[in-house]
């Protein structure tokens, strides 16, 4: 039996509740969480490397094809400091590109660019299932972008292994993501 839209929203408002006390605490530990957050970019780096590689778009090519282009976004002090994969990314020469919220619009920055022109899409959360659903702060923002990506786009979320968890109250519309990579590992693979 489905759960009705009071009792899903009343699990979600629960979950939210339990994992905000649980980033506030790997957040007081500034240097724990950065160790931390090093293995999360350690193992995104060979999630999104690999994926990248999948799609033999490359880096500036001389035959014309773009450079590839990945979207981060700005952490919380309780969300994995993506710092060391915002590095390799440089190092790899992908563009990388942050989200901007205006309203109920989340548009990619510096320059607007299309969400369908993304090859990669990180995605913060409060919570993930292993099966690559996920629970955010409660305004839609990324389900409603993820929705206008390509299909060749890997939507990958990363968080704190507290922050796995088995069973994750989900709606028709939360989009579900390719891969969830903490900082035990990755929870799925594309």
């Amino acid at each position: 039996m489905a759960p009705t839209t009071g009792s899903l929203d009343d699990a979600k408002r629960a979950l939210r509740s339990r994992m905000l006390a649980v980033t506030r605490v790997i957040g007081s530990d500034p240097a724990r969480r950065g160790e931390r957050s090093r293995r999360v970019c350690g193992g995104l780096v060979e999630v999104v490397a690999a994926h990248l590689e999948r799609l033999a778009i490359g880096g500036p090519a001389a035959d014309g094809r773009r450079e590839q282009r990945v979207m981060v976004f700005e952490p919380f002090r309780t969300e994995p400091d993506l710092t060391w994969f915002v590095d390799w990314c440089g190092e790899q020469h992908v563009q990388v590109f942050v989200p901007e919220v205006d309203g109920d619009v989340m548009w990619v920055v510096p320059g607007r660019v299309p969400p369908a022109t993304l090859d990669v899409v990180v995605v913060p959360g409060l919570a993930f299932s292993p099966d690559g659903h996920r629970l955010g702060r409660g305004r839609g923002h990324y389900d409603r972008f993820l929705v206008g990506v390509g299909p060749h786009c890997l939507r990958v979320g990363v968080g704190f292994s507290e922050q796995l968890v088995a069973d994750m109250p989900t709606a028709a519309h939360d989009v579900r993501l390719d891969a969830v990579i903490t900082d035990a590992g990755a929870a799925s693979r594309p």
